[in-house]
């Protein structure tokens, strides 16, 4: 089962999607569209563009550095990933990496070692760790899909839990159409629907590459305001 799933992860290369994500908690709740594109030869870079208010922004990710660039307001900033996956925004940290990661199908399975540990409710449970997470997974075995995650942050001492509904088939996998994180210690939830995606597709060096203009403001990251920039 863990040799299927890993290589069915290393055979994802490329992806693009079309996401609408909803952010609830109890001092802040925003709803964006985003355009999502992964590629991982050796390394790691993407590109999205997200509606927040009236800022359209647009961010690349690449060799641990992401950049973003709001074209309305002219101005930009960028950041060093703490611990090659940590955004900082403000006192908050966010794993942008293992979001990515998370949402396309990138498990690790193929990368850190993994355990079978039972069966609950006709899934099988793996457990797994990394550098910063402890991780559960429940795997349908007849599809291959991974249908609900715990990872417990080892440092911290909170919880993640994700959700995967409705799934489909596409090119030769099983793709949820709807992925959901809540975060009880911190007090949020994150609704993700794939509205559409392709796996697999030639993407152009133009989608990674941001160009900011000679005049544009740099600024500090934002402390997790509505506006992604100021």
């Amino acid at each position: 089962m863990v040799a299927l799933l890993a290589g069915q992860e290393a055979h994802l290369d490329t992806y693009a999607g079309d996401l609408a994500v909803e952010f609830q908690s109890k001092e802040l709740q925003l709803s964006f569209d985003m355009e999502l594109y992964y590629r991982h030869p050796s390394d790691v870079a993407f590109t999205f563009e997200m509606i927040l208010g009236i800022d359209v922004a647009k961010a690349v990710l690449h060799h641990d550095t992401v950049r973003v660039f709001s074209p309305f307001r002219n101005s930009y900033f960028e950041q060093n990933l703490k611990e090659g996956r940590f955004i900082q925004l403000g006192d908050r940290r966010f794993d942008l990496v293992s979001t990515i990661e998370f949402s396309i199908g990138k498990f690790g399975f193929g990368q850190n070692d993994s355990r079978f540990v039972g069966r609950q409710e006709g899934f099988y449970l793996y457990e797994m760790a990394d550098t910063i997470w402890d991780k559960e997974f429940w795997v349908n075995p007849a599809t291959l899909t991974v249908a609900k995650c715990h990872w417990r942050h080892r440092d911290q001492s909170y919880d993640l839990w994700i959700s995967y509904y409705d799934f489909h088939r596409m090119d030769g996998r099983w793709r949820p159409k709807i992925i959901t994180l809540l975060c009880p210690a911190k007090g949020y939830r994150v609704k993700i629907k794939l509205r559409q995606e392709k796996i697999n597709v030639e993407i152009p060096d133009s989608f990674f590459q941001l160009r900011i203009p000679e005049d544009a403001r740099r600024i500090e990251p934002p402390s997790g305001e509505p506006s992604l920039l100021r």
